[in-house]
């Protein structure tokens, strides 16, 4: 029995209808365009020293784990994720006060042409010695 949905305006289940077949034009190309399976976005990495609350680095080690990710990648992305839904913060960065921001993020420069990097200060002090005041303490994990 033939589906009434599928039947033309006006036809009844037992008339018969003769349906035209598809004809398919293919046009001649003088190139054609590839797709490359992979894409990469060349992006710059940082290294920054920040400081956590022992659970929080805690987590983030789990959930690293947990998707089989450096944790920094973990790091990354979920700071990009927050940026990204926060509809206040995305206010703010058109404004001008946004490009004013003095940058408070303690960046480890890379040596450049062979020479050894200097620590970067932080608060005044040099980087070294907060870290070897630190190690003098134990680092408490």
């Amino acid at each position: 029995m033939p589906i009434p949905a599928l039947l033309p305006p006006g036809l009844t289940g037992s008339q018969s209808v003769t349906i035209p077949p598809r004809i398919t034009i293919q046009f001649a190309t003088e190139r054609s365009l590839t797709m490359p399976l992979l894409e990469f976005t060349q992006t710059t990495h940082v290294n920054a020293t920040i400081r956590l609350e022992q659970a929080t680095a805690a987590q983030v080690d789990q959930y690293a784990a947990f998707l089989r990710a450096p944790a920094d990648e973990v790091v990354d992305k979920a700071l990009s994720y927050v940026f990204a839904k926060d509809r206040d913060f995305q206010d703010f960065l058109k404004t001008p006060e946004a490009a004013r921001v003095v940058p408070s993020l303690r960046i480890r420069r890379s040596p450049q042409n062979g020479s050894a990097a200097k620590p970067a200060k932080a608060n005044g002090k040099s980087a070294r010695g907060a870290g070897a005041a630190r190690d003098a303490r134990g680092r408490g994990r």
